[in-house]
């Protein structure tokens, strides 16, 4: 499992060191400092942590895309 992720630092998977990647958890590290910590965990990082793992486990039947889901 490749996976990249932000928790007051960047940690990138071997497979997404790239721009997108980047700025997308440049994104979440700048959620961090402007939420908090207890409401960073709550809002960002558990559902994200969630969403990834159920996506990869084809579990779920959502396209995600920031806070808009769309069932396919």
């Amino acid at each position: 499992m490749d996976a990249s992720f932000s928790f007051g630092f960047i940690g990138l998977g071997v497979e997404q060191q790239d721009k997108n990647t980047l700025n997308h958890e440049y994104g979440h590290k700048v959620q961090l400092n402007n939420k908090g910590l207890g409401r960073y965990i709550s809002e960002v990082a558990v559902p994200s942590l969630t969403i990834n793992i159920l996506e990869r486990k084809g579990k779920l039947p959502y396209f995600i895309s920031g806070f808009d889901m769309v069932v396919l």
